[in-house]
């Protein structure tokens, strides 16, 4: 597993670049690819995470119960009577304007996401303690010892990372037409190679198991939430 110094220094290496001339550019350039190659993996191989978040009495909305990088929710759960684990139903945001169930106040039982914002129905009728299952997007690395979700899991694939780094920094220096089309080239295989390794293996992940762990105990409790039904 590297981390983003030696990533860095791979790049670095390759061009025979001194620390002090392109390091800031190696950084940008490796960032854009770890951006580029998670927006076209599936979801499931994006870093779960857990989060809890405390309700207001009479106030549907929740606006500080996801992060900004958030991808989509797995589950959401409420605290019910100390104890309780209930599970939150999602409706897409045309049910839940059919359905107005903002206008009454009770224990939640559904939910809505909207431009990045919670929002719970009935509204709730006071503090209650939720826990949310979620997916996120790697942010920016920038720390020296920071990794990301594919040299975390997926280390036999770190060479995407540096062949795209690679491609993005003869784009940058523009100065041989063939090198930057033979350098994409090879990323963009590199992807694909990837991405269809993902879809083979997607099943037998840890993060499959737990998701389908999820659904099972979802089942055993209520309706299966939308957002889940699409999943394998």
């Amino acid at each position: 597993m590297s981390d983003f110094r030696t990533l860095q220094d791979r790049v670095l290496n390759h061009f025979g670049y001194q620390d002090s001339e392109a390091r800031d550019e190696v950084k940008n350039a490796i960032n854009e690819v770890i951006a580029e190659i998670e927006s076209q993996i599936p979801r499931a191989l994006h870093t779960q995470k857990s989060d809890t978040f405390t309700t207001t009495a009479n106030t549907s909305a929740v606006p500080s119960a996801f992060p900004s990088n958030y991808d989509h929710v797995l589950s959401i759960f409420l605290t019910v009577d100390g104890t309780k684990q209930t599970p939150l139903i999602a409706l897409t945001r045309q049910v839940w304007n059919e359905r107005r169930l903002f206008d009454s106040a009770g224990v939640p039982s559904h939910y809505n996401i909207w431009d990045g914002v919670l929002y719970l129905g009935p509204k709730p009728d006071e503090a209650y303690t939720g826990h949310i299952d979620y997916y996120s997007f790697d942010t920016a690395l920038s720390g020296d010892t920071d990794t990301s979700a594919i040299t975390d899991h997926y280390s036999r694939w770190e060479h995407v990372i540096f062949k795209g780094a690679k491609a993005k920094i003869y784009e940058y220096q523009g100065t041989d037409a063939q090198l930057i089309q033979k350098s994409d080239i090879e990323y963009q295989r590199a992807i694909n190679q990837f991405r269809a390794w993902i879809n083979r293996n997607l099943n037998r992940t840890p993060e499959a198991s737990r998701v389908r762990g999820w659904k099972e105990a979802l089942r055993r409790h209520t309706r299966v939430p939308a957002v889940l039904q699409r999943w394998p």
